[in-house]
């Protein structure tokens, strides 16, 4: 019967030299016979209990379960054997399913992520000023995301109007709302496609975080700030629609519109 020296062992079932080595140190192998020499040497037996070692591993089958496997292997009838490998391999579909189902959760936490990164990537804002930076700012909804929450503001819009801005202005925590910011509202006009509300300059910090976790939350709409004199100019883009809708968000009768 030819034997094969551990070289010619490793090529013909795909394993290293090392890890044919490791498999016999673990009992996965029986010990190798050894030629005259000294060399290891295997035979067609163990090369068929290598590549079962090596199909189980690639299938991430640990090495524990493998080595029942192994246990009587050759003694076995192909009966015996099979209900072996169909119940290894129910329990290894059992970890796998629930390994896919963490790697969907993480999936969609990322996308979710890569949705929120992209509406901030305009931002001016500072990073220094702003209440829910991604993956930085523990408040709630999953690590550093902002998470809507009911506002004053949220409630006066209807679901009809909501679907127009694609967002809920005004419901980030830790964050200022329109209502907060109304008393210190200087003017508001609608031209040249924006919205441009004026603000006291003593209210630029709360203008700021403001804009910062809008930029976060409403994809699509503009929120730049700026600083003109003694005011404050927060200047919001979007469509018509959303542009005058965001302006009943302040609840001031004497804006000018």
């Amino acid at each position: 019967m030819y034997t094969y020296r551990i070289g010619e062992a490793a090529r013909a079932t795909g394993l290293s030299a090392h890890t044919i080595r490791f498999y016999e140190s673990r009992g996965l192998l029986e010990p190798a016979a050894r030629s005259e020499s000294g060399y290891r040497r295997y035979d067609d037996a163990d090369l068929r209990r290598l590549r079962l070692v090596r199909t189980a591993r690639t299938l991430g089958i640990p090495l524990g379960e493998v080595q029942e496997l192994l246990i009587g292997l050759h003694g076995s009838t192909c009966g015996a054997y099979a209900e072996k490998v169909g119940a290894l391999v129910d329990r290894q579909r059992g970890e796998v399913d629930q390994r896919i189902a963490e790697l969907q959760g993480i999936r969609a936490d990322l996308d979710a992520l890569a949705a929120e990164a992209a509406a901030a990537a305009g931002s001016s804002q500072l990073v220094a000023d702003c209440p829910c930076c991604l993956l930085m700012d523990d408040v709630g909804g999953g690590p550093g995301r902002c998470s809507p929450v009911a506002s004053s503001v949220g409630k006066r819009f209807t679901q009809d109007i909501l679907e127009v801005l694609q967002c809920e202005v005004g419901a980030r925590p830790d964050a200022p709302t329109p209502d907060d910011l109304a008393r210190d509202l200087r003017t508001a006009t609608i031209a040249g496609g924006r919205l441009v509300l004026s603000f006291r300059r003593s209210a630029v910090d709360a203008v700021r975080q403001f804009a910062a976790a809008e930029c976060v939350c409403c994809a699509g709409i503009g929120w730049e700030v700026s600083e003109t004199g003694d005011a404050v100019v927060l200047a919001v883009s979007g469509t018509p629609a959303q542009l005058e809708i965001i302006a009943t968000a302040w609840p001031r009768p004497e804006v000018a519109l």
